[in-house]
């Protein structure tokens, strides 16, 4: 397999030396993807014929990656060089990526390190012989003492690692290389987040002890304690950086409303210290509250409109409550689609949902249209013969159910679209109605991350603590990481008040609170 450039290493430039290039070039092939963290690398001959380099060239190279901690080498007959986590970048290229990566994706990702971490130390507390010694308070030290970012997160992850050896789990292991090669240069690059080696040597050493006295209930609460302490720091981190870009213009499909309450929230906010604070919360969410409300008023006007011009399409061709889509039905629902979603550049896909019972095809008919690269669309093919194992029963599913059977608009999420467009998504619906009669919806959907890009600079703007629900309760977005899209909100970290949003029928609701902490 070709991982590298063909080009010989030594003809790249003539200012650095071979093993330097090939340094280079074997970190950029992890960090873009070609290479990931647990993989192993091809034989050191195959390596050094991609360079075109001698065996003894590359072998200097592959020791410069073993001091740095990218790579590991093992013998035996399953070793082998392998990948042990991704370089460090630099500073701005950190916060350029802890910018692009949305709070969700931060958060699935903490999901996932909260049952690995967890269980690797609850094995390890399960499977360590009582009395036996660990190089747990070694690698705990090491990390209490060092002093670098780098040296932070290396010593940091070799204590994480030594846990999931201590499991017997060589799968957990591979796991906790991977989601620590990710989380280290965001937790202790000190211009992102406050992470101090002190704090995370307490955490250890309680790690520690549950796990050497034999604990795993404990161990594995403490592990998870853990991660939810460096997902916070991260998080709040994060926020961090989206304050000092929300000075400038927001930009997006409602730029300047989203700019204008933000300046109006913002000397809301400002004047809490000339009154009541809880009186400038409420002004300050007031006025968040009615941007919110234009911004979601307007996405439905426009859904409507969509509404209108299927349903007139359509209309020719159906008869009894039976919808037929014709082929130049659909060429006319695509140009339709294609220019809403033109019209709205950060929502993923847009169409008609026909329920079964109206659809010409007994299964279900779904004229749905997403975005492919270079500006161009298509219609998305979901699963709709029952007997399949990728069958997408859509009227069992809320967003269909609320506008359809219900005939309210709706906005459900965010959930994960399993069958479907297989994303974290938020769904807004309309009732499709044809003849006075309702034959489906009308709908589309945005990712939580884009939904996030579209609304977190208004958010930013403010010293309240902000969360947008859905009718149930679950977060769509927040500027608190105690708050987390997906998850429900948490009255127990603080007495929120409530504002609602227009339009009512969508159920988006507005919980706030005076800034609690610092940002």
């Amino acid at each position: 397999m070709q991982l590298f450039d063909s080009a010989s290493a030594g003809t790249q430039d003539l200012s650095v030396s071979s093993v330097d290039l090939i340094v280079e070039r074997i970190k950029k092939a992890i960090t873009t993807g070609k290479l990931n963290v647990g993989e192993r690398l091809p034989s050191e001959p195959e390596i050094a014929a991609q360079f075109g380099v001698a065996v003894v060239t590359l072998r200097k190279a592959l020791a410069k990656l073993r001091k740095e901690g990218i790579v590991q080498t093992t013998r035996g007959r399953n070793g082998g060089t392998f990948i042990a986590q991704s370089p460090v970048p630099n500073v701005q290229l950190l916060k350029d990526s802890l910018l692009a990566t949305s709070t969700d994706t931060l958060r699935d990702f903490f999901d996932e390190q909260c049952a690995v971490s967890g269980t690797a130390a609850r094995l390890a507390a399960q499977r360590l012989p009582l009395g036996a010694q660990t190089r747990l308070p070694e690698l705990m030290f090491r990390a209490r003492d060092a002093k670098t970012p780098r040296e932070c997160a290396l010593t940091d992850n070799r204590f994480h690692f030594e846990i999931a050896v201590l499991s017997n789990s060589n799968r957990l292991l591979l796991a906790e290389q991977r989601l620590y090669s990710e989380l280290s240069p965001f937790l202790w690059e000190t211009e992102i987040t406050e992470a101090s080696s002190a704090a995370a040597y307490r955490d250890h050493l309680d790690i520690t002890m549950a796990i050497e006295q034999g604990d795993p209930d404990k161990a594995e609460k403490l592990a998870v304690a853990h991660v939810e302490h460096n997902m916070r720091l991260i998080l709040e981190g994060k926020n961090r950086l989206q304050l000092a870009l929300a000075s400038a213009t927001p930009a997006g499909t409602t730029a300047e409303r989203v700019a204008e309450a933000a300046a109006a929230a913002a000397a809301a906010s400002a004047a809490a210290s000339s009154e009541d604070k809880a009186v400038a919360a409420r002004k300050a969410a007031q006025r968040m509250g009615e941007a919110l409300g234009n911004h979601l008023t307007e996405l439905f006007t426009d859904l409507e409109a969509l509404n209108s011009g299927i349903i007139g399409f359509i209309s020719g061709n159906s008869a009894d409550n039976n919808v037929n889509i014709t082929p130049t039905n659909r060429r006319e629902i695509k140009l339709l689609a294609a220019d809403f979603l033109d019209a709205h550049p950060r929502v993923d896909g847009c169409g008609l949902v026909l329920a079964r019972s109206t659809a010409h095809k007994s299964q279900g008919q779904l004229e749905w249209w997403v975005r492919e690269d270079e500006g161009r669309f298509a219609r998305y093919a979901f699963g709709v013969t029952p007997e399949s194992e990728r069958f997408y029963d859509y009227e069992q599913l809320p967003w269909f159910i609320t506008s359809y059977e219900h005939g309210t608009i709706g906005a459900v999420g965010p959930y994960l679209d399993y069958l479907g467009v297989e994303a974290n998504i938020i769904t807004f619906t309309t009732p499709a109605t044809l003849d006075g009669k309702r034959v489906g919806i009308i709908g589309l959907d945005i990712t939580v991350a884009d939904f996030e890009e579209e609304l977190m600079p208004l958010l930013m703007h403010t010293e309240i603590d902000a969360v947008i629900t859905n009718s149930h309760g679950t977060v769509l977005l927040s500027n608190t990481p105690e708050q987390l899209p997906g998850t429900l909100l948490q009255e127990a970290s603080g007495i929120f008040d409530q504002i609602k949003i227009q339009p009512l029928d969508s159920g988006i609701q507005l919980f706030y609170r005076p800034r609690v902490g610092k940002r």
